[in-house]
């Protein structure tokens, strides 16, 4: 594999970065609702093994019967939020 030089992060680095800006300043609006809903995608993405674990878990526990119901019933709204 080949070496990668990385570069530090610098003044000069970041203007550039932030020169990039401009460029989104007529789209603002659209650029932060895109990334509103990137962001509530990538939660629903993270939610979805978390509430796979908990059952999982409640199934270790003997739980799994008091619990089946309400964590069923938030992973179908997780998947139908992912896929509208």
């Amino acid at each position: 594999m080949a070496d990668v030089k990385k570069s530090k992060i610098s003044k000069e680095g970041l203007r550039n970065a932030f020169r990039l800006y401009r460029f989104i300043k007529p789209y603002q609006t659209e650029y932060f609702i895109g990334l509103f809903f990137l962001l509530g995608s990538s939660s629903a993405s993270l939610v979805f093994p978390k509430l796979l674990g908990d059952l999982v878990n409640y199934g270790n526990e003997g739980r799994i019967s008091e619990e089946l119901n309400r964590v069923a019933l938030i992973l179908a709204g997780v998947l139908i939020i992912q896929h509208c």
